[in-house]
This record gives structure tokens, C-alpha cells and sequence, in this order.
């Protein structure tokens, strides 16, 4: 049996990618572009340098030129991860879905726009495949098969990544790196991004029309997708959630503010996206209270460590099991 391939990791192509370039450094003429006082770029020869164990001080140096883009990512991704870890997205969309109803056109075309417009202003790409099980078992109930949830929620976070005009990981990198103001040329990218999208939902309009119908799932399909049943749930829309997002939709503002007023860069966005972080972990430990208080508990009880969200261990039972009895009149 052959062995089946797989892509190398990250650090795999990076590191190739360095020894590459070490390799043509003895072969290709030395050069740099020098940037004139209009803006226009020139060439000139340099002396070339060979690399050799230089290869192995690359990552540092590295690191060091581009610590602002570093922190930038680690901050703004970590931002991310937290609120995607709520649920909070995903709950909105659930309701969202709810609420619009069983109009066909008007579900797939509202979605399509939705995930492209996450795409386009925060990078959506990945972080989109968790919300394909929620939207597959709607469209596979509605007559279409799994293929309409993948493009309309995959294919189009990516059409709307493509005309990205607010995405920090593309735009707002590509432009410190080019030395151009940040996120310039919004209207351009806009434009890009309308045009884009509407060809998407053509597509996914004239797509929906010819499968309508069409899609006969197996009993194996049948089984995992349960096409008679109404998309799986994320959960009720919480407080918690409500405050989340009203965070996430305040962070959007301030940064289409910031960027276009008040001429905001990397310092400014990176810090934006941390006190999001922050207002999200403060939203945790907000429902932890109010969860401990609606169990009977005092606002600052012992209890607070094994609400929900947290992980208990046999101790902590043995002390929640303590606090309990006292609340009921034991020892």
C-alpha cells in the first residue's frame, strides 16, 4: 500500500524557503531598490553577499525587524480566538437564520453576504468551516445539497477575503510593509468588494435554481445530516452573548473611525483588538457571577471557580460539596 503524502507543516516550507534563498544568494547578482523622494523606485547593483551559517541568525533578525507585525498578529488573532471560543458568533447566525424565516432565496443570498462581509473586514477564512454544520443540515432541509452550505459560507468568506478592505492580516500587513497609509484606498476596495460579492450571489442564485430539488442524500448522508430536522442549535443568545457582540460591533466601528479620521496605524489597531480581548474575558467573569448568583451563591462565593465555563477537579467538588451544605444548614 502506498504511503500517502501530506503537506509539509509551516515551519517545514519557511525553512525551505530560507535554505532557498541562502542557495541563490552564490548564484543571482546582488541589487537593492532605492526609493526616491517622489516615491519612484530604483535599481542599482551591490555587492553580492554568499550566505552560509547567516541561515541560522535569519529568524532572529527576522523577528527583530518585524516585531510590530508580530505582536500585531499574536494580539489581534488572539482577540479572535476568544471571541470565536464564546459562541457568541455562532449563536447570532443561528438566530439570524431562525429569524429570516424559510424564504429560500432570501436565506441563501442574507448569508452569502454575511460571511462575505466577515471576510472582507476580518479576515474570515478557517474560521469559517465550524459554521458549515450549522448552515448544511438548513439547505440540505430546504432541497440542496451539503455543496450550497460550503459556498455559501466558505467560498464566500473567501470572495469577500479576496476584496478585503478592513481585513488587518492582509491589508493593514501589506500596507505597513509598503510603507502606504493604512487601509488607503478604501473606496477602491469597496467597490472591489460589492462587485465581488453581488457575481457571488448571481452565482449562488442561478446555482440554487438548477439544483432545487435535485440533491437525493444517502442513508449514510441522511443519517448524519437529519434533513427533516431543524439546523443544530449553538445555544440560546445569552447575555453574555448580547454584550459580546455589541463589543465586536463597537470594535468595527472604532476601527473604521480610527483608520479613516484620526489616521489610527499598527500601535493604535493593535491595541483596539486587545481591549476587545479584554471586555470579552470581563463578559466570562460577568457571567460566572450573575450564573453563581442565580444559583443561590453571594456575588463573591467560593463557588465562583466552578460555574460554567470551568474545569473541576475532585477537590473542588469535595469544596463545592462543603459550601452547599453549609448554604443548607450543615456543618
Amino acid at each position: 500500500m502506498a504511503k500517502k503524502r501530506t503537506i509539509p507543516s509551516t515551519y517545514v516550507i519557511i525553512s525551505m524557503i530560507i535554505l532557498l534563498c541562502a542557495v541563490l544568494t552564490w548564484f543571482v547578482p546582488g541589487g537593492q531598490y532605492i526609493k526616491g523622494a517622489e516615491g519612484t523606485l530604483t535599481y542599482e547593483s551591490t555587492p553580492s553577499v554568499p550566505q552560509t551559517w547567516q541561515v541560522f541568525t535569519s529568524i532572529y533578525h527576522g523577528f527583530v525587524k518585524q516585531a510590530g507585525i508580530i505582536v500585531f498578529i499574536l494580539v489581534v488573532g488572539g482577540a479572535f480566538w476568544l471571541l470565536n471560543s464564546t459562541g457568541a458568533v455562532s449563536s447570532a447566525i443561528s438566530h439570524f437564520i431562525k429569524g429570516i424565516g424559510r424564504h429560500d432565496m432570501v436565506v441563501l443570498v442574507s448569508i452569502t453576504v454575511l460571511f462575505s462581509l466577515g471576510g472582507a473586514v476580518f479576515g474570515m477564512s478557517e474560521e469559517t468551516i465550524p459554521f458549515v454544520g450549522i448552515v448544511v443540515p438548513l439547505v440540505v432541509s430546504m432541497g440542496y445539497s451539503p455543496v450550497m452550505g460550503m459556498l455559501i459560507v466558505y467560498v464566500a468568506a473567501n470572495i469577500g477575503f479576496s476584496g478585503a478592505f478592513l481585513n488587518p492580516f492582509t491589508v493593514g500587513i501589506a500596507q505597513q510593509m509598503s510603507d502606504l497609509p493604512p487601509f488607503s484606498g478604501m473606496g477602491y476596495r469597496i467597490i472591489c468588494w460589492g462587485v465581488l460579492t453581488v457575481l457571488m450571489a448571481v452565482f449562488v442564485v442561478i446555482y440554487a435554481k438548477k439544483t432545487k430539488g435535485k440533491y437525493i442524500p444517502s442513508a449514510e448522508d441522511a443519517g448524519r445530516l437529519h434533513p427533516d430536522t431543524p439546523p443544530s442549535e449553538s445555544g440560546p443568545l445569552s447575555r453574555r452573548h448580547t454584550w459580546i457582540l455589541i463589543v465586536l460591533a463597537l470594535t468595527v466601528l472604532a476601527l473604521i473611525v480610527g483608520v479613516t479620521l484620526w489616521k489610527w496605524y499598527m500601535p493604535e489597531i493593535t491595541g483596539l483588538f486587545l481591549l476587545m480581548g479584554i471586555c470579552r474575558i470581563w463578559a466570562q467573569q460577568d457571567s460566572r457571577r450573575v450564573s453563581c448568583r442565580g444559583q443561590g451563591y453571594p456575588l463573591r462565593s467560593p463557588c465562583s471557580g466552578f460555574c460554567i465555563g470551568d474545569h473541576s477537579d475532585s477537590s473542588g467538588r469535595e469544596n463545592r460539596g462543603q459550601h452547599t451544605a453549609r448554604h443548607a444548614g450543615g456543618p
